[in-house]
């Protein structure tokens, strides 16, 4: 029989914060995007990369996450709904129609056609 450990004053000073899930798929979508090849690597490029810390929602002066702690916490949300409902608004957006032809300049496919122009002097 396991008995809950209590929380402390002491455990709350010296315990490491939890990282938003928001934040967390941001910085997982950076990895995957820019192909970071480790957690560390990734939180190196969260120090310094200006790019990297405005999308994630840091400031400049923010610290950067601990990687264990990263790596921890990546596992809470893909396993539930905030995966879920955020792959499914992504994948939404990328699946949009394209836009109707514009009257004045229509799509044409000129694939095995020649040029009606004739080529440019030398």
């Amino acid at each position: 029989m396991k008995f809950p450990i209590p929380r402390t004053d002491e455990h709350a000073k010296t315990a490491r914060p939890s990282i938003a899930p928001e934040k967390l798929l941001r910085a997982l979508l950076l990895q995957v995007l820019y192909s970071v090849r480790s957690e560390r690597l990734l939180m190196e490029q969260l120090q310094y990369n200006l790019l990297f810390r405005w999308f994630v929602g840091f400031s400049m002066d923010d610290p950067v996450w601990n990687v264990t702690v990263f790596t921890k916490n990546c596992e809470r949300p893909l396993r539930g709904d905030i995966a879920e409902a955020f792959q499914r608004r992504f994948v939404r957006k990328g699946t949009t129609p394209p836009p109707p032809d514009d009257p004045s300049n229509p799509t044409v496919n000129f694939h095995g056609e020649k040029a009606a122009t004739p080529p440019m002097p030398r």
